[in-house]
């Protein structure tokens, strides 16, 4: 399981306060997967997979949180989702005790644990875990604690990327052998693409 300690801990932050801005002016995080809600369908995942130590769930609005009352996730309510992802990561960073932090987004659907146990297994102290496709970076990515406080400190409108360009010598690159794991939706269009790869996994 790479190079952490064995007891080292992992909190997952679900960033569900999206504007949903190339989604046709719908909620993204309620469009249908496969008769489950996106969101929820990734609520159900880190649930489900067992990897985590804490989840918290960070959304903004009524309707995405209700998808999350029956689980076993702790709530964060996001009241400046206008100030873009950062104030998720910032929310989420601020809430974690752990050794390393993982940030989900709701647009990956065929995300799965064994891709979760392969960028997660990969966690060592004081560096960034980015999984990769051909070279390419994509996420959900695993910040070490050391990293935390720059995180809650993102600007309106920073991201994670931010940090990982300031620390490139510390990212460990996984190369992901199912690119298709890491496939987002951003449009509906992708999402119909995405429904479709999913029927033949």
């Amino acid at each position: 399981m790479g190079n952490h300690k064995k007891n080292d801990t992992v909190d997952a932050v679900i960033m569900a306060s999206g504007a949903s801005s190339r989604f046709g002016g719908k909620n993204k995080l309620l469009a249908n997967f496969r008769g489950k809600p996106l969101a929820r369908n990734t609520l159900e995942l880190a649930v489900g997979c067992g990897l985590f130590n804490r989840i918290f769930f960070v959304a903004c609005s009524a309707e995405v949180a209700a998808l999350a009352e029956d689980l076993p996730v702790t709530l964060i309510r996001n009241s400046q989702s206008d100030l873009g992802q950062s104030e998720s990561i910032r929310l989420g960073a601020a809430a974690s005790e752990a050794d390393h932090i993982i940030f989900l987004s709701c647009d990956q659907p065929l995300l799965d644990r064994a891709t979760l146990e392969c960028i997660t297994g990969a966690r060592k102290e004081g560096f960034i875990v980015e999984p990769r496709v051909n070279g390419e970076a994509f996420g959900p990515c695993v910040f070490s604690r050391v990293f935390r406080e720059e995180l809650c400190a993102l600007p309106p409108g920073g991201m994670g990327r931010d940090v990982k360009k300031r620390h490139s010598a510390r990212i460990i690159a996984v190369e992901i052998k199912d690119p298709e794991r890491l496939l987002d939706t951003d449009n509906p269009e992708a999402l119909a693409k995405v429904i479709a790869l999913s029927e033949t996994l």
